[in-house]
């Protein structure tokens, strides 16, 4: 494992994840809602993956995802704006004794800048809806990666009844604290344009993060779009055969 810092991040959302990073990775072991966040990101790594190949996972955290890219490639790179975050994925990429992981510490917003070789299979959770600007964001994911690529990633999901009700919540009550870091949201019906733009073309969209109460009540009727909070959108460079929406990556 190789470490090598680059660039200054983000201040706002970086200071913040840089803050809660023990105690956000802790959730992976507590916590429902982050254990099926893992079994679905499991799930989209072990298809998409590519024995022998590059992977990079961007805004890597504390090293959960990146783990399973390494398990699985020949080379993972891990990028993230946060020290501390960095910090916990190093003991971890240590403990689990992966000598195949590079680590950077970098703003986000400079992808492109990092002179990385391309990569086969590139993943990015619950890191670009921090970014501003998401079009420059999936410009350099773009560049980082080889023809045919995958990209996988999520953003908050801007038809859920939560999210919808999020910044009144922020303004009144100050919860939830990461909203005030939040720039951007998706719907799956306008997200593959953007990703058109970059030479993406949408895979598949999963629902999934439940909102407490809703989502058992919405899920079992097929609409997990108005419960579920975050998007997970898989793509690839260039055609890749016509997107599908699952209504539910809980399943």
């Amino acid at each position: 494992m190789s470490d090598a810092p680059t660039g200054r991040s983000q201040p706002n959302a970086v200071t913040w994840h840089t803050q809660v990073a023990r105690s956000f990775d802790a959730r992976y072991a507590t916590d429902r809602v982050f254990q099926e966040r893992f079994a679905l990101w499991e799930r989209v790594i072990s298809q998409s993956s590519v024995p022998g190949g590059r992977a990079i996972d961007i805004g890597c955290g504390s090293g959960q995802f990146l783990r399973l890219l390494a398990q699985q490639h020949a080379l993972a790179v891990g990028v993230d704006g946060s020290s501390g975050m960095l910090e916990i994925c190093r003991e971890q990429m240590r403990a689990g004794g992966f000598g195949n992981v590079q680590l950077i510490e970098a703003d986000l917003a400079r992808l492109g800048e990092l002179g990385l070789e391309p990569c086969d299979f590139a993943i990015a959770s619950s890191v670009l809806e921090y970014l501003d600007d998401l079009d420059g964001a999936l410009a350099n994911v773009r560049s980082l990666l080889k023809p045919n690529g995958r990209f996988a990633f999520s953003l908050p999901n801007k038809s859920s009844i939560y999210r919808r009700l999020q910044p009144l919540t922020f303004r009144f009550f100050g919860r939830p604290v990461f909203a005030a870091h939040v720039r951007h949201m998706a719907t799956a019906t306008g997200i593959p344009a953007m990703l058109a733009r970059h030479e993406f073309e949408v895979i598949s969209i999963r629902y999934f993060a439940p909102t407490p109460v809703l989502s058992s009540l919405l899920r079992p009727l097929g609409l997990s779009r108005y419960s579920d909070n975050l998007l997970l959108i898989e793509c690839a460079v260039g055609p890749a055969g016509g997107a599908r929406t699952v209504n539910g990556g809980h399943r």
